[in-house]
């Protein structure tokens, strides 16, 4: 049960992580240039 746990986790931060490089690779993330926070 706590294997299942870990690799939810573990899941979820590779999600976020593929998300926020698709993003940056596309421009739009906060850094690069992409324009994020000003």
């Amino acid at each position: 049960m706590i294997d299942m746990i870990v690799i939810l986790v573990i899941a979820v931060f590779v999600l976020l992580g593929v998300k926020s490089t698709i993003k940056h690779f596309k421009g739009e993330g906060a850094c690069c240039g992409g324009g994020g926070g000003s």
